[in-house]
């Protein structure tokens, strides 16, 4: 190879940039390796089920005769076995959770010289002159 006069061989050596060749994944996902049916999956993050969870709950997603929240809930309960896995348990229907928070909870909180719990506190700067 033709080399400029000024650069040495080992120099020009490292700026090669080196080839390497790596394996690909044959399927990115376990379940597509068949093009023909669908397997979708959410990947949402909620306290409680999503809506693929809300929808296996047949009785409660598709009964045409039961549009009361509670009436959702109990049945979801029922049919999942109970509160861990049911899947409207943190949601409208549930009306322990749903209830408006009081005024001061969770809220953000003034500093004590706002509420007026600071006391005779003085301005250490800012404050101009006397």
């Amino acid at each position: 190879r033709f080399l400029h006069p000024r650069i040495r061989a080992s120099r020009y050596t490292l700026a090669i940039r080196q080839y390497q060749s790596t394996s690909r994944r044959q399927h990115p996902y376990k379940d597509s390796q068949d093009k023909d049916s669908l397997k979708p999956h959410s990947n949402e993050y909620s306290k409680s089920g999503g809506d693929q969870a809300a929808a296996a709950t047949e009785s409660v997603a598709f009964d045409a005769s039961k549009t009361s929240p509670e009436a959702q809930q109990e049945s979801a309960r029922q049919e999942t076995g109970g509160n861990s896995n049911d899947p409207l348990n943190v949601s409208p229907a549930n009306r322990d959770i749903s209830q408006p928070r009081g005024q001061q909870e969770g809220g953000a909180q003034g500093s004590a010289g706002e509420t007026g719990d600071g006391g005779s506190r003085q301005r250490t700067s800012g404050g101009g002159s006397a």
